[in-house]
């Protein structure tokens, strides 16, 4: 399930450069857990987020304003387990070529962050017009 795409997002007080190396983010949900997720208003165990990151390009071949994808760089794999992970999820980080990746060691800032900004259960929730206005809470910042 395609949840929504951001270009360039940046969380700090830097601001978005259109002459920067700003990468489009993709983020993905398994489509048996979305509709669980509709289906309950949560995310159980077992449900997987994928961040998947290109380049962004501009001016290529006719093309003379916006931008468009450019090479894959990364998928981020986020994995809801409360069995597993203290705080009930945690990330795996794939580059390009990589079959196998072992969670990022814990605590890590990534699972802080999403806990401290997420906008339900440590996803942001907020970013996806697919999860916006399903989120069972009327904080969507």
């Amino acid at each position: 399930m395609h949840l929504g795409m951001m270009l360039g997002p940046q969380y700090t007080d830097e601001g978005f450069d259109a002459r920067g190396s700003n990468l489009f983010h993709s983020a993905l949900m398994e489509p048996t857990a979305y509709q669980a997720f509709l289906d309950t208003g949560e995310f159980g165990d077992g449900t997987i987020f994928a961040l998947r990151f290109y380049n962004a390009l501009s001016e290529l071949s006719i093309q003379k304003s916006g931008f468009l994808m450019g090479d894959f760089t990364l998928t981020e794999i986020h994995l809801k387990d409360s069995k597993q992970f203290q705080d009930g999820f945690n990330f795996y980080l794939f580059p390009p070529g990589t079959e196998k990746a072992p969670p990022l060691p814990l605590p890590n800032d990534c699972v802080s962050w999403h806990r401290e900004h997420g906008a339900y259960d440590g996803v942001f929730a907020q970013f996806y017009p697919a999860l916006r206005d399903k989120i069972p809470s009327s904080d969507h910042n």
